[in-house]
């Protein structure tokens, strides 16, 4: 801080605190130095391989959303958006209830922010409390139950449980198949889901049939140039890479 090493601490909520005596108002420059992993879950830095001139090339690739732009860079934070839907969720409370389907529409925002803000646990209790309010409103198999059963699968992949992810976006896909059909969008999410948990879990077979499956179906609904199909061609590069598949690895990646 200033040129001068400073003292800090850390929290279990990933907070990094740093104590100055005697700090003046103005501007201050802070250099941070920090280290992370490379993973080949794609989530955070993971890394992409290719072959040029016969040789096997590796690159370093981000899906740079907020949770993961903090696995890389430890200094995203949303602190004006926590606080303002924590405001509107207290507000909805005292004016409907607890349990109202307004209520759990506030809380799984809060939940989405709090996975933002890398507070996984908090955002697991929110998707779980959302979830739970729109069971009881609409009952067990509605669209709505489908959107907080996929959040809070995601979650729980962030937190490494990979079972109840899986078990969590097999419900969502069940009930957007049976409410939307086959083909349709919010399908795709769900199946693009899975995959990428199929992936964690080292079954690449059935992760590329269900990254083929997604890009099948937006190709069909957004045509071939939409960003959501470069998302769903990037996802299906990254198993052909993992899969040694390199020529399709490539193909899809240059195609994203």
């Amino acid at each position: 801080l200033d040129g001068k090493a400073a003292d800090f601490a850390t929290s279990d909520n990933d907070e990094l605190h740093i104590n100055h005596q005697d700090l003046e108002p103005g501007k201050h420059p802070v250099v941070i130095a920090y280290s992370g992993a490379i993973s080949d879950a794609m989530h955070g830095l993971y890394p992409c391989y290719f072959e040029h001139q016969g040789l096997k090339k590796e690159l370093l690739a981000t899906q740079f959303e907020s949770h993961h732009a903090r696995e890389v860079f430890p200094g995203v934070d949303e602190p004006e958006a926590k606080a303002t839907f924590e405001r509107a969720l207290e507000i909805c409370e005292k004016a409907l209830g607890l349990d109202h389907p307004s209520v759990a529409a506030y809380v799984n925002n809060l939940g989405g922010v709090l996975r933002d803000l890398g507070d996984l646990a908090g955002a697991k209790a929110a998707f779980e409390r959302s979830l739970k309010i729109d069971e009881k409103a609409f009952g067990p198999d509605h669209p709505k139950v489908a959107i907080k059963v996929n959040n809070l699968g995601l979650v729980l992949q962030d937190l490494g449980d990979l079972t109840g992810a899986k078990a969590a976006y097999e419900r969502a896909l069940t009930i957007d198949e049976k409410t939307f059909g086959l083909n349709h969008p919010e399908v795709a999410t769900d199946v693009n889901n899975l995959g990428d948990v199929f992936r964690t879990l080292g079954d690449t077979a059935g992760a590329r049939a269900a990254h083929d499956r997604a890009l099948r179906i937006d190709d069909e609904a957004f045509g071939i140039e939409h960003p959501v199909v470069a998302r769903d061609v990037n996802n299906l590069g990254g198993v052909c890479n993992a899969l040694s598949d390199l020529p399709a690895a490539k193909t899809d990646f240059a195609r994203a």
